[in-house]
This record gives structure tokens, sequence and C-alpha cells, in this order.
């Protein structure tokens, strides 16, 4: 019997890790899991940047709040200190419907378009090229933002 004991105390080992292995794995599958997807549109009488957020989790979230921001550059940058924010979720209601339930397996999709002619869309664009504007989302589930670089790539809606 005396033989047989570190056989148990491996199969037990093993038993547990998988055990432990499985536990965070489906702890992670039911919970919101978040993914966003930004790029440019153009159509003829309007361009500007468009939006896709999925939930691939198995819980539902709301989103309550969408805001670009550009940081600072450097070090206060890194600290998540910003320069300049814009409430999409106010200024663009016709197309940032917010807030939204946004279930389990389920998108939304928003656009924030351009302003013609102004000063704001010729900045947006030049952040936009240089890889400087970002995407705030803010969601039920979290007490953070979830922070998305805006890319410049274009994907169809």
């Amino acid at each position: 019997m005396d033989q047989m004991m570190p056989i148990f105390a491996v199969w037990g080992a093993i038993l547990a890790t998988v055990t432990f292995g499985w536990n965070i794995w489906r702890w992670r599958s039911e919970n919101t899991l978040i993914v966003v997807k930004t790029g440019l549109y153009e159509w003829p009488m309007e361009e500007g940047i468009q939006l896709e957020i999925r939930n691939l989790g198995g819980k539902k979230t709301v989103i309550e709040e969408l805001r670009l921001t550009k940081f600072w550059n450097g070090f206060y940058g890194y600290l998540g200190l910003c320069e300049h924010q814009e409430y999409a979720s106010n200024k663009y209601r016709e197309t940032v419907v917010l807030p939204f339930a946004l279930e389990p397996n389920c998108s939304w999709k928003g656009r924030i378009p351009f302003e013609e002619d102004s000063a704001n869309a010729l900045k947006k664009r030049l952040l936009l090229t240089k890889h400087r504007l970002y995407c705030q989302i803010f969601c039920s589930h979290r007490l953070k933002p979830i922070t998305v670089r805006v890319s410049p790539d274009d994907f169809d809606m």
C-alpha cells in the first residue's frame, strides 16, 4: 500500500489541475467578452468612423457611452490622461443610438460622421492617419472603459 501512495498523489494532482483549468475556462466563456471593430466609411454624401461592437461571451451587457479620445503624448498618455474627448453618444444621437442592451452573440453598429469642412474633421483625419485616435466604450459589466485604437482601415457594414 505504501508503494501506491505516490501514484494516488500524482493522480490527485492531475485531476485537481484539470478541474481547475475547466473551471477557469467555464468562467471565462460565461462572462461578457466584447470585441470592437473600427474603420473609415465613405458614402457619396458622408464620411466618418464606423464601429461594430460584438458580445462573444455568455452574459448580456449594456453599452452606455461612447467617446472619441486623444491621449497626451508620452508619459502622461501612458498614464491614461486625455488631451481631448468627444462624447459621441451625445453629439451624434442619430447614428450612435445608446444605451443599447447587447445580448450574447449579437452586435451593435454605429457611425460617427465627420462634419463638413470643419477643423474638427481635419483634426480627426490627421489623428487617424497617425494612429492617435482612440474609442472608449463604457459598458455596464466593467468599471473601466474598453479602449480601442481607431483604425483607418475600411470594412463593410
